[in-house]
């Protein structure tokens, strides 16, 4: 949020800017365990939402990246149900070849999943709030 807040005037100058925040799977749905994370994965979401509606008149792009666990320190020896459940089945280089795919102006909306886990569940959880987006839109116009 902090980065978001000190970079908008440098976004806004370069005309054609973006925003790709990192996010979780987690966020899809709270996950036991792992409350804390899973809530600061939900403000992501919310973040880069009200962002990618305020900032598009400024030609600034918003999306997230949602990867479910990925190989890292992080999950290393990590025992929940979730991990042990589906696996840990992504590394850093799958989300920096999303990454790097999203800033490419790769389709897609303002959420995207990275790996087939993540993406299965999105699309079941239709995260993607199509017609929220819409309401809010028009609501922000007003």
């Amino acid at each position: 949020m902090n980065g978001c807040h000190t970079t908008y005037p440098y976004l806004k100058r370069a005309g054609e800017a973006q925003v790709i925040n990192l996010r979780s799977a987690s966020a899809i749905y709270g996950q036991m365990d792992l409350a804390a994370y899973s809530a600061s994965k939900f403000a992501v979401r919310g973040l880069t939402e009200a962002l990618e509606l305020e900032w598009q008149r400024e030609g600034i792009k918003v999306n997230t990246l949602w990867p479910l666990f990925v190989n890292t320190n992080m999950v290393e020896g990590m025992g929940i149900g979730t991990t042990r459940a589906l696996g840990v089945r992504l590394t850093p280089d799958d989300v920096a070849r999303a990454a790097f795919k999203v800033a490419q102006g790769g389709r897609g909306g303002v959420h995207r999943g990275v790996g087939v886990q993540a993406r299965t569940m999105m699309a079941s959880a239709n995260p993607s709030g199509a017609g929220s987006r819409l309401v809010n839109k028009i609501l922000g116009n007003r």
